[in-house]
């Protein structure tokens, strides 16, 4: 069985917590290879976003981040029949210059993003009439495989507008986010077992969860492995022990 640890519960509790009309900037700046670990946790927040009446930006910072977002979580999370493109969420896409490119877009998105990922003019699309930045989004989220976009967004978005903050990281960049954790950023969440705490939080059973299955199982493997290996040198040994 999978416990719930009090980080993915706190991650759960910031999202949910995100007023309804809210504004939800989700960054996905994550390489393929990275969001094997990440994907789980990545896609348990986006089906969480989904089904709460919010606005939701996806844009990237990392040019692999925009073939995640249309590749990889929209497609595979279940979008109510009632959430339209354009209406209640909206893809950017990417945007180049790491972060100073952050600092653009919590400035003023429209005066540096014309049109999304699909070419149609932002001033064509209903939700972003209302959406000029930073100052208009209740909830920053990153899903991320780079240090360099942790602390970026946090000195250039949640420190001088005061968004709220959370973090999906890789095991490996733990240490690197903790510190932030939980004054400055107000939701983390750490490597892969996360996502399979996020999948029952939303009831919403994933790869998270059967990765952890398959963890298990192969965790158990080895046990039973190691535990013959020295039934078998305990044998030998009385053997050796005996002919002497």
């Amino acid at each position: 069985p999978i416990s719930v640890g009090a980080k993915s519960k706190a991650f759960y509790t910031l999202v949910d917590g995100v007023p309804s009309g809210g504004v939800v900037v989700y960054v996905v700046d994550c390489e393929i290879g990275g969001w094997a670990e990440l994907g789980a946790a990545g896609l348990g927040v986006a089906q969480h976003l989904f089904r709460k009446p919010v606005k939701i930006v996806f844009v990237s910072f990392q040019v692999q981040g925009p073939m995640i977002v249309t590749g990889q979580i929209l497609p595979k999370v279940d979008i109510p029949p009632e959430k339209k493109y354009g209406t209640d969420y909206v893809v950017l896409g990417y945007v180049a210059g790491g972060e100073t490119g952050m600092a653009a877009v919590a400035a003023d998105i429209h005066a540096l993003i014309r049109n999304d990922l699909y070419g149609t003019p932002l001033a064509n699309l209903p939700m972003m009439k209302d959406i000029g930045g930073a100052r208009d989004a209740d909830l920053l989220i990153t899903a991320t495989s780079a240090t360099d976009t942790v602390e970026g967004l946090l000195r250039q978005w949640a420190t001088p507008y005061g968004v709220k903050y959370g973090i999906i990281c890789l095991g490996v960049m733990g240490p690197a986010a903790e510190p932030f954790y939980p004054k400055q950023a107000q939701g983390l969440m750490v490597g892969s077992r996360v996502g399979a705490e996020y999948e029952l939080l939303i009831k919403k059973p994933g790869p998270g969860l059967a990765d952890m299955d398959a963890q298990s199982m192969a965790h158990l493997l080895a046990i039973a492995f190691i535990a013959l290996g020295n039934i078998g040198y305990l044998y030998q040994r009385k053997i050796k022990g005996g002919t002497k």
